[in-house]
């Protein structure tokens, strides 16, 4: 049975992988000082479908705009701060509005906010909430 997997880059950042290998990432600042392998897990990404922000410091926008460029993630992030990510970041427009996609089409992870982040897989009581990044020593952790 395919498991969702839950990877903590340091500070707030994120990485979900569903069942249906579809890519979440989560306050993605990859090369903070924490997650020592940043800049390679940042050359690696390939495919991210979504980018989820929870506000815009930079220590949560991090690297987004050069992952949402370089994969096509698509942005969810309040009105606001997906209007300074494209027009002072420069994230491309295409991917990002203020319209939160509701269920991922594989129906493997619900959004249910951009903030705070509550997602959860159907059927399931189990959810991410912001609150979970100071769990300490968290790397992956299988959701089965």
């Amino acid at each position: 049975m395919a498991q969702t997997h839950l990877t903590w880059y340091g500070q707030a950042g994120f990485k979900i992988v569903t069942p249906a290998n579809k890519v979440l990432l989560i306050d993605p600042w990859l090369t903070n000082p924490v997650f020592t392998k940043g800049k390679e897990e940042l050359g690696a990404l390939k495919d991210v479908d979504l980018i989820l922000l929870s506000h815009g410091h930079s220590d949560h926008v991090g690297d987004a705009v050069e992952i949402g460029k370089k994969t096509d993630a698509k942005l969810v992030a309040t009105y606001d701060l997906s209007a300074a990510m494209t027009t002072a970041l420069g994230y491309p427009s295409n991917l990002a509005d203020s319209e939160t996609p509701d269920i991922l089409e594989d129906n493997s992870i619900y959004s249910t906010a951009t903030w705070p982040f509550v997602l959860s897989r159907p059927g399931t009581d189990r959810a991410f909430a912001r609150t979970i990044n100071r769990l300490p020593s968290m790397r992956e952790i299988p959701m089965d």
